[in-house]
């Protein structure tokens, strides 16, 4: 099936105010050949029909004839088609090469599925302008305004117009737990996936497909609670000069993750992104990398998310998979 197109992301509508503006192989007439051949090879029909018969009751000789062995069998359908992918554990994909997003959230218990893919990265993301151990903060400035813009293309963060990333409607996920699957598969419209789980968690496997991707993710078991958790911010929404959160947790092998978006207001992809270690109890962010979203009514901090990532390189792109909880968080 094809992919419909459809700008992806919850500033997709804002951004778009913004943005700058099979051959087909005919046989050919073989009639009149085989008309003129058809006189020269009637006088020749009788010996071959009595060729023929002499050659069912020859005998068969001692030796094998000095012949080519038989053509291998063709595999070429085998291997075209569609190969699964295994999800690597733990892996992330980078925002740039990122086009598809799978989130399994569990709320008290209850598990929320919703994804997405689409046959391109969006092109709104380069690199980070500013890092830190913890956190990366992202600003969209093209290089150079683009000129106006197709109907189907975005104008990239490199100040050109690049084609606009285009959904796929037939995408699913299927979801096992306990020897027994559940399968969610996109709306037909926006190719939007989601959806309330009815299987027992708090392990799940994940099967995706969409075009000709298959992507298998191994049974990955929910994060699980976060404890003594508390955020600071310093300076005040208005002119934030630090963020700090610390937490506490047993858990293994989990990442503590938090996108801090521009005000509302601003809209565009400009925004801070941090993930540590869940191990690690807590992170900073500095001025550098609140002041710029602190615009118009200030800084809108949600919270955080206690997440296991996982994440499958495809040719179209990376596809990343967060099983995650959220805490929205207030900060003192």
């Amino acid at each position: 099936m094809k992919p419909i197109r459809l700008m992806s992301g919850p500033l997709s509508l804002a951004f778009m105010l913004a943005a700058c503006g099979s051959d087909d192989a005919t046989p050919s007439d073989t009639n009149d050949a085989s008309t003129d051949l058809s006189d020269a090879t009637a006088d020749t029909i009788d010996d071959a029909v009595e060729t023929d018969a002499s050659a069912d009751t020859a005998p068969e000789p001692d030796v094998a004839p000095d012949v080519a062995p038989d053509a291998a069998p063709d595999t070429r359908a085998d291997s075209d088609a569609p190969q699964t992918i295994n999800a690597v554990p733990g892996a992330r994909c980078d925002l740039a090469s990122r086009s598809g997003l799978v989130q399994l959230e569990n709320s008290s218990g209850t598990y929320y599925l919703s994804a997405s893919f689409d046959d391109r990265p969006t092109p709104w993301y380069g690199a980070p302008e500013l890092t830190s151990e913890a956190c990366d903060f992202y600003r969209f400035h093209p290089a150079g305004a683009c000129p106006p813009c197709g109907t189907d293309e975005l104008c990239g963060i490199g100040g050109t117009c690049s084609k606009a990333p285009l959904r796929y409607t037939d995408g699913r996920v299927t979801l096992t737990a306990s020897s027994v699957d559940e399968t969610f598969d996109a709306e037909p419209t926006t190719g939007e996936i989601f959806g309330t789980v009815t299987l027992p968690g708090p392990t799940f496997a994940f099967e995706l497909s969409y075009g000709t991707v298959r992507i298998h993710v191994d049974a990955t078991t929910a994060p699980g609670m976060l404890d003594a958790l508390v955020g600071t911010l310093e300076g005040g929404y208005e002119a934030p000069t630090r963020l700090d959160v610390a937490w506490s947790t047993k858990d293994v092998g989990t990442e503590v993750f938090t996108h801090i978006p521009i005000n509302h207001h601003a809209a565009g992809p400009t925004f801070t992104e941090c993930s540590v270690s869940g191990a690690s109890g807590g992170f900073s962010v500095g001025e550098a990398m609140l002041e710029p979203l602190a615009v118009v009514t200030g800084l809108e901090f949600q919270g955080i998310e206690h997440v296991r990532f996982a994440a499958a390189e495809t040719p179209a792109g990376c596809v990343e998979v967060q099983f995650l909880e959220r805490y929205y968080l207030n900060l003192f």
